[in-house]
């Protein structure tokens, strides 16, 4: 895929997220620094999700300011909102999705305001990706962009067919949400991304797409997932679903793209004879977009502005989206991508699949209880609930 080609592809899938999400409310004020927190430190502590960052670029970092980065990962949203809301100072800069959780985040006040030298980077954001972020952060004071990419199923071409058949219509979320599907993949395995929104926001899609009320979340999972949870191996973190999908121990997953693609990367580096792929559904699927942000009680949050200005600089965008696989949303990185990651549709999809894709709504605190415990009462006795197994 030629460079211009690429920035159509992130336009237009952003065009798309920002028109299904409600729009952001104006920010709060800006919530205070906790006391002490300017003092200067050599560490950085930085909480972002499994497998998406190169090492590497800690090190150069940290041999070039000289700072030392404590670098912990989170498996959900979820886990991350847990640290923030508990109020303890644990960060300087985490990774949270965009819509709904950065934006919640914002208006709680429990970001801190980014310094002039991080938003002054802002005009070299893609200026779509830009324009969706002001749908969480209307005055772009909180949030930078990192990566962005799907969730649809990534699967093993073989023995789905094998478990299926030749004839089935394998491109659906009848993969994860119908019995008469799942029953014949149990034997090969099935794994879901231990994430609350995106499960449910895929079984909305798969019984109705323009049903997106939250107060649903029961009837919904009553048709769908409740259904074929007996036939699902687990629900689990970023890394057990790249383990599993690329040595063949599970044949299906809701999973991230980029998770997929590393899995395909891995089975293909070991030459084990496993064909894993991806696709979004026909009844479609998820866009998101993952943000930098610094925590309002950040104890160090001069080492987290360098840190954050440091990861948007292309060079340092492009080695982290070659190695993770996940799309870059710095235009002037993307001459310096793989021809592999400018070219894959799983990471950069076509525009047919783009009509197909939703972004996750808003709901408020009230309706997020309502259909955590909905989905809680259908997952949580099944015993397989496990987003930190490694």
């Amino acid at each position: 895929m030629r460079k211009q080609a690429a920035r159509g592809a992130v336009a237009s899938v952003l065009i798309l997220l920002a028109g299904c999400s409600p729009p952001a409310p104006t920010p709060p004020p800006e919530a205070p620094a906790a006391p002490g927190a300017a003092t200067p430190s050599t560490v950085v502590r930085v909480y972002n999700w499994e497998e998406y960052i190169d090492p590497e670029v800690l090190a150069e970092f940290t041999a070039e300011t000289g700072l030392q980065v404590d670098y912990q990962t989170f498996p959900g949203n979820e886990d991350l909102q847990a640290l923030i809301n508990a109020g303890e100072p644990f960060a300087d800069v985490v990774f949270p999705t965009a819509i709904p959780f950065g934006r919640e985040q914002v208006q709680a006040r429990q970001l801190r305001r980014l310094p002039d030298s991080v938003r002054n980077r802002s005009a070299e954001l893609d200026p779509n990706i830009a324009r969706a972020l002001r749908r969480a952060d209307s005055t772009g004071s909180y949030l930078v962009p990192y990566l962005w990419g799907t969730t649809g199923i990534g699967y093993n071409v073989d023995k789905v067919r094998a478990a299926l058949g030749p004839d089935t219509d394998i491109e659906t979320w009848k993969m994860v949400f119908d019995p008469a599907y799942t029953a014949r993949l149990a034997g090969c395995g099935i794994g879901i991304q231990a994430e609350r929104t995106e499960i449910i926001a895929a079984a909305m899609i798969y019984y109705d797409p323009s049903q997106t009320d939250a107060s649903l979340t029961e009837f919904i999972l009553e048709r769908s997932l409740a259904k074929t949870i007996e036939h699902v191996k687990f629900f689990g973190g970023s890394t057990r679903i790249i383990d599993e999908l690329a040595s063949g121990e599970i044949c299906v997953a809701l999973a991230w793209s980029g998770d997929v693609q590393q899995a395909v990367d891995r089975a293909e580096e070991e030459g084990n004879g496993q064909r894993v792929a991806y696709m979004i559904p026909k009844e479609g699927g998820l866009v998101w977009m993952d943000v930098m942000a610094m925590p309002a009680n950040a104890p160090n949050p001069d080492g987290g502005a360098r840190f954050i200005e440091y990861l948007l600089r292309p060079t340092v965008q492009a080695k982290i989206s070659n190695f993770v696989a996940y799309a870059s949303a710095v235009p002037a990185a993307e001459p310096l991508l793989d021809e592999a990651i400018r070219s894959n549709p799983t990471i950069y999809p076509s525009d047919q699949v783009r009509q197909r894709l939703y972004s996750i709504p808003g709901v408020s605190e009230r309706n997020r209880q309502t259909r955590d415990e909905a989905f809680d009462a259908v997952v949580m006795p099944s015993g397989k609930w496990h987003p930190d197994d490694e």
